[in-house]
């Protein structure tokens, strides 16, 4: 177990790279004028078409309130449209337009320069240590 002057440290260098990583994200991602939010929300219901707000809030982990202004100004943008749901009338399913689309192949070539950086200088087997030991400890905090 590292001594707790050394579990500060770590705990403090992971805020500090998570927040590099949304300020350099959002960087590049402004250049195609998305946030980051914005674009984690493109991803989702690229991959998963029929999502809800709750599926969004809990993807990304905040509240719902949180995702639905996103996904408000994401329709405003005509990048999402939204439609009720045919099974449950309370529930809205998102989806991507067709401009939500030309987006999302913009935010792939963007979005994944932060990702690039962050790994410069690792080898493959380390970056797959990383991974590894950022899933375990997100799930031992997760739990």
């Amino acid at each position: 177990m590292l001594r707790i002057k050394d579990r500060y440290k770590l705990i403090s260098l992971l805020l500090k790279i998570a927040n590099s990583i949304n300020r350099n994200r959002n960087s590049h991602l402004r250049k195609v004028g998305l946030t980051s939010r914005q674009a984690d929300v493109l991803f989702y219901t690229n991959k998963y078409p029929n999502s809800t707000m709750t599926d969004l809030a809990i993807f990304m982990g905040c509240a719902h309130q949180t995702i639905q202004e996103v996904v408000k100004k994401m329709v405003k943008k005509g990048l999402l449209e939204m439609k009720r749901s045919k099974r449950d009338g309370r529930c809205q399913i998102i989806k991507l337009t067709k401009s939500g689309k030309t987006y999302l192949s913009a935010y792939r070539k963007k979005g994944l320069i932060t990702g690039t950086e962050l790994l410069k200088g690792m080898s493959n087997q380390s970056q797959r240590i990383l991974l590894k030991l950022l899933i375990q400890g997100f799930n031992n905090l997760d739990n």
